[in-house]
């Protein structure tokens, strides 16, 4: 996963917001041609993909990029606003970090290599971006696979049945996120969960992409369940069937 046979080079993008925001743009070998791209989006810093495989390491959730280049894919790896190279302030799971996705992917899909056509992939919180930028409706996304990601954040990370969890939150803070997330923006994670229900739920993410007939593709395992595949089922209800073909 973490061998990868060509130099991503970077791109930016000024947000709605103001500020730049970032990621690192894979093309097949040879780079000639349109491609249809692959967008996963973060808190992990793109920078730190070169590090091997390991539980400890998240950062290795942006998939096999080498198999995408190898299928004709462009990958792009975003780093979400407030880490790595973005400018802004880490609001996870926020209407304004889902805004910010909506403006890569509009922004990369009119470059002289793309189709146009963009996809969202990854698991996790790559997974949760999935969902957040596809309630914005962005024009030039056309799927998510939405891979093993939790969907609300009071009651998938942070309270089970009311009760506050500590192991998932304690191995992912710490290592996960240390390195990743400037250290002014760390205690914003503890302020989102301990707001009401539904606050940081991407709501309407779903029907946004349900109900502009784009095909959705989420998963969730038996893993870590109590985190990601209640938030997976979740996500999936209210998407209803494909349109029938005529």
């Amino acid at each position: 996963m973490v061998d990868v046979n060509v130099e991503p080079f970077e791109v930016e993008v000024r947000g709605r917001t103001g500020d730049l925001l970032r990621g690192d743009v894979y093309l097949p070998s040879g780079g000639v041609g349109h491609f249809p791209i692959v967008l996963g989006a973060s808190p992990y810093q793109k920078a730190l993909r070169h590090l091997p495989p390991n539980p400890v390491f998240p950062f290795t959730e942006y998939g096999p990029i080498q198999l995408y280049l190898d299928h004709g894919y462009a990958y792009v790896a975003m780093d979400l606003p407030g880490t790595g190279r973005s400018e802004g302030t880490w609001d996870p799971v926020s209407r304004t970090e889902g805004e910010a996705i909506h403006d890569m992917i509009e922004h990369v899909a009119v470059q002289p290599w793309s189709t146009g056509a963009v996809g969202m992939i990854g698991m996790s919180h790559y997974c949760w971006s999935q969902w957040n930028a596809a309630r914005t409706r962005p024009p030039h996304l056309r799927t998510i696979v939405a891979y093993d990601g939790a969907t609300d954040m009071y009651r998938d990370w942070m309270y089970h049945g009311g009760i506050p969890i500590q192991g998932f939150l304690n191995t992912w803070r710490l290592p996960g996120l240390a390195g990743a997330v400037r250290r002014s923006e760390a205690g914003r994670l503890h302020d989102a969960g301990r707001q009401p229900p539904y606050r940081r739920r991407p709501r309407g993410a779903q029907r946004s992409v349900g109900g502009r007939a784009r095909p959705v593709d989420p998963h969730a395992d038996h893993g870590p369940g109590r985190v990601r595949k209640c938030g997976g089922t979740r996500a999936w209800t209210p998407c209803g069937p494909p349109p029938r073909s005529r």
